[in-house]
């Protein structure tokens, strides 16, 4: 989610009503680099915190070690 803050509701809004079809499912993914000490974004918190209940929230770590990428789903009404 690559918008500022105060336009991530507007746009998952957007891509559930105009982009993803009927019953479809939007993926949200946050990314990180554990070598530079940056977490993945969280995702799946953000969508909660505007409203959005995510179907699946998946988090993979790095061959090193650390987070490096975290998901969320949502589904379409």
């Amino acid at each position: 989610m690559y918008v500022p803050a105060t336009r991530e509701r507007e746009l998952i809004e957007r891509l559930l009503a105009e982009v993803v079809a009927s019953g479809g499912r939007l993926i949200l993914c946050g990314y990180g680099s554990p070598r530079s000490g940056l977490a993945p974004g969280p995702v799946g918190a953000k969508a909660r915190s505007h409203g959005f209940e995510p179907e699946l929230e998946l988090q993979a770590e790095a061959p090193e070690g650390g987070a490096i990428v975290e998901i969320a789903v949502l589904r379409t009404p």
